[in-house]
């Protein structure tokens, strides 16, 4: 991270694309990474103009869930501000603005619908049931016309806050255990809070709807939820180094690799590699999995529903 100050940007897509997100989640999942990526570097990039401060670092994660398990596919972003510029100095941004709401928000939807019509017109996204195609562009179209949000938090004078947050997200999981109250005749009853009145609220669902709420936030295999864009990308390292220099900090420490063997002995005294019993060191075998059908996500998903 830098030492400077950050912003914290969230990019969230209008609900009428819900069903082709459910349908098409993994080209869905990178249009809304590349979108807020390209908005943001058209905004801030080196080109020059009233809120061009040179290529910033960001890191965005992928959030899918609202506070009730809904489905509500957003982006939370972690912004430098300021960046580097054409010349290879830093740029900070000029009293703690950023960028102006109304226009993150228009070039964000345009950039977002322009990618999903294209592969719309190219006959290359699976529908829905019972959609047609004039159906699907008839819903993009509509989703044209409405205002997304995307919020500008206020500056932080650092980023960890913002950090913290969102790694509880990434391994927390849509739900945690305090969260569900009860189990009772096929039906599982559970906390959330209503974003709207704040107030502490609980549902019950029965059985199949709870675990396909909790499925269709599952990533596919493969799907990269956390990335680095700008100078906080892994391939530009230097240019991170450059950044780190002009604001006195000294360059990056790669951490050192800790096996969980080593972590368990340091928290509990006790080695897990030597057997309780006898002292001898274990040994790992590799155990043959049974072979199995596989289904795809949405399979699952409808089997669940």
């Amino acid at each position: 991270m830098l030492a400077c100050s950050h912003f914290h940007v969230i990019f969230t897509i209008s609900h009428l694309l819900d069903p082709l997100w459910r349908t098409n989640t993994r080209f869905m999942t990178d249009i809304l990474f590349q979108s807020a990526r390209d908005t943001l570097f058209r905004e801030l990039g080196p080109a020059g103009g009233r809120y061009h401060l040179g290529t910033p670092g960001f890191i965005a994660a992928l959030h899918t869930w609202g506070r009730n398990l809904h489905l509500h596919p957003h982006l939370h972003c972690l912004v430098t501000g300021g960046g580097l510029s054409a010349t290879g100095e830093w740029a900070a941004c000029r009293n703690g603005y950023l960028l102006p709401y109304r226009k993150v928000r228009s070039v964000f939807r345009n950039r977002f619908l322009e990618l999903l019509w294209r592969r719309l017109e190219r006959g290359e996204l699976a529908l829905p049931k019972e959609w047609t195609e004039q159906k699907a562009k008839t819903v993009v179209l509509k989703a044209w016309k409405k205002k997304w949000n995307v919020h500008l938090r206020e500056q932080y004078a650092h980023g960890n806050g913002v950090l913290k947050y969102l790694s509880r997200y990434v391994t927390g999981g849509p739900i945690s255990n305090r969260r569900i109250v009860a189990f009772e005749n096929g039906r599982v009853t559970y906390r959330y809070k209503d974003h709207e009145d704040g107030k502490t609220k609980t549902l019950k669902l029965p059985t199949n709807r709870f675990i396909w709420r909790i499925l269709q936030h599952v990533p596919e295999p493969g799907t990269q939820v956390v990335r680095h864009y700008g100078i906080y990308a892994r391939q530009k390292q230097q240019d991170l180094e450059v950044c780190r220099a002009q604001l006195n900090q000294p360059p990056v420490q790669e951490p050192k690799a800790l096996r969980w063997e080593d972590y368990l002995e340091e928290r509990s005294g006790i080695d897990p590699r030597v057997c309780p019993v006898c002292g001898a060191h274990l040994l790992s075998t590799k155990l043959k999995p049974e072979p199995r059908a596989r289904t795809t996500p949405s399979e699952s998903l409808d089997h669940a529903a």
